[in-house]
């Protein structure tokens, strides 16, 4: 008779099968996390380009940019103003242009678009809508007037990554108005003999809100921009800081009003939300982890990404000079911009 025995693993056999596969997943984990940001900057670059696009084509129909938001007190962003040009007409029509971001319906509100988020930084979820909620600075409005159906006196909305840029501060010091430099900015009519903004409604004015904006119109154009259109920022990522507790980092600040992070289509208060300021005192995030200071940023490792005025799209180092910043971000100071 012949017995046959049965070979296996011996114990330190397996041990070493262990540390192989180990081993091979530790080289390869990095080469497809490198596949994966090369994707998503991929996709990021190209949601920036679906918004040059959908700039230009606004042009193109009223012959002017958006302005950067309708109205001081609570006038929606350009983000609801180039909607029809993302193929967006059945959440444009939800809006009602004329009337402040607050008395929109909570489902408008916080309705998302996935085109407006970096999948390296999020996406689209129920989490990413503001957190702590933009109050009217009128507010409390008249017994009459829509109240927040969550409660209290905060209305929520949805959130986004991109922003427009404001320009830099200027000679005159200013962001969010109608001084500011950039290629697209607030639009802000001036007051009449009386005083009074001729854009409120005068049955419905300031002294009765929510007011009702009359109409609007743009500060800028493209004529406008003379500095070159290859020349000049028109939106790019923004920067929402990681908050750092202690010496340690947790999450980002998403839905944070405070760090800029708030509801997208609101441009109360000082468009921080969907708009940025780049130049002297305001260069790029290096990182996350830089503290918030109305600046653009992005989770893109080195580079944070920008649309140009002309629809191109192009990836700045975020170490770029404060001074470059300054020459890019202004649409008509005339200088010319260093090579960086």
């Amino acid at each position: 008779m012949h017995t046959h025995r049965r070979h296996g693993f011996t114990l330190i056999e397996l041990l070493v099968v262990i540390a192989i596969i180990a081993v091979l997943i530790g080289l390869l984990l990095p080469a497809v996390q490198k596949v994966r940001e090369a994707a998503n900057r991929t996709q990021c670059a190209n949601n920036l380009k679906q918004i040059g696009l959908a700039m230009h084509s606004y042009h193109d129909a009223y012959s002017a940019l958006p302005p950067a938001r309708l109205d001081y007190d609570g006038g929606v962003t350009w983000v609801v103003l180039i909607l029809p040009f993302i193929e967006q007409s059945n959440f444009y029509n939800e809006w009602d242009l004329h009337e402040w971001y607050y008395v929109h319906p909570a489902a408008t509100r916080k309705h998302q678009i996935s085109m407006f988020y970096c999948p390296s930084r999020r996406q689209p979820s129920d989490i990413n809508v503001s957190k702590q909620g933009d109050t009217p600075d009128t507010w409390p409005w008249p017994n009459k007037s829509p109240q927040p159906p969550e409660g209290g006196s905060s209305f929520f909305g949805a959130t986004g990554d991109y922003a427009i840029s404001d320009g830099d501060l200027g000679e005159d010091g200013v962001y969010n108005t109608e001084k500011a430099t950039g290629a697209i900015i607030t639009w802000t009519p001036e007051l009449d003999s009386k005083g009074n903004h001729p854009y409120w409604d005068p049955n419905n004015g300031r002294n009765k809100p929510p007011a009702r904006i009359v109409s609007w119109t743009s500060r800028t154009r493209f004529s406008n921009i003379d500095d070159g259109l290859s020349n000049t920022l028109l939106a790019g990522e923004k920067h929402v800081p990681l908050l750092k507790v202690g010496v340690t980092y947790s999450g980002p600040a998403f839905g944070q009003e405070q760090y800029g992070d708030g509801a997208y289509y609101n441009g109360d208060p000082e468009n921080q939300n969907a708009a940025r300021v780049a130049g002297r005192g305001y260069p790029l995030a290096l990182s996350p982890k830089v503290a918030y200071n109305r600046q653009f940023g992005s989770f893109h490792p080195d580079i944070c990404q920008f649309v140009m005025c002309d629809g191109s799209v192009r990836a700045l180092p975020v170490s770029v000079s404060e001074l470059v910043l300054s020459r890019l971000s202004n649409r008509h100071d005339g200088q010319p911009i260093p090579d960086f």
